[in-house]
């Protein structure tokens, strides 16, 4: 950590097995020297990145608690990756699907933007395609663990509210029921949240 000493390869390996990390996650791009590669080479995510493994995701967020109503207030929204081999993904955001799972692209807004890949989070900057002022952004958090789901923030001018609004999400490799427990987890309204909200005055995603 100090930079006293140089680490060779079979130590770092050995560094990496025991954080569950690739070795390529402890030695950032900047850091990498790819002078005399191909054009084909390319500093790809890694296979164990969450985001890495397929092109669609769902995502769940709680508008109101209408536990009576069959999605319970949950609304359902699809993101799809495009993957670029020189420049940024591209990445579209369906928001209020009416059938995320055999039609997406069915929905109420539409997206487009960019995401960018770090190993602790990953950033999804859109812009409306129909209302070049409304961006939204979502700051999702990556699992060190083999999990099927994440959590992140969603921030942006509500397109319902027409205001500026936050709030939490769970992003899903499938579809997810929508149940009394996701409800509870998207709620933000426990004790800790309003610890977090009255001692520093800010939203924090767990």
């Amino acid at each position: 950590e100090s930079g006293a000493i140089s680490v060779d390869l079979l130590t770092l390996s050995e560094i990496a097995v025991s954080l569950k990390v690739t070795v390529e996650q402890l030695l950032p791009p900047s850091h990498m020297d790819v002078t005399g590669l191909d054009n084909n080479f390319e500093l790809s995510l890694d296979s164990k990145h969450f985001f890495a493994h397929q092109n669609l995701y769902y995502m769940y967020f709680l508008f109101s608690p209408k536990r009576n109503d069959p999605n319970k207030g949950i609304i359902t929204s699809v993101i799809e990756i495009k993957r670029n081999e020189k420049v940024p993904d591209e990445v579209y955001l369906y928001s209020e699907c009416s059938e995320p799972e055999t039609n997406y692209k069915c929905c109420k807004f539409v997206y487009h933007g960019t995401v960018f890949y770090y190993d602790f989070v990953v950033y999804f900057l859109f812009e409306n395609v129909y209302h070049m002022g409304c961006r939204d952004y979502i700051c999702a958090k990556v699992p060190f663990t083999r999990s099927s789901t994440t959590t992140g923030l969603y921030a942006g001018v509500s397109e319902t509210l027409r205001n500026p609004a936050a709030t939490k999400v769970i992003i899903s490799k499938t579809p997810m029921s929508i149940t009394d427990d996701m409800v509870n987890e998207l709620t933000l309204n426990d004790k800790d949240i309003i610890y977090d909200f009255k001692n520093r005055n800010s939203l924090i995603i767990r």
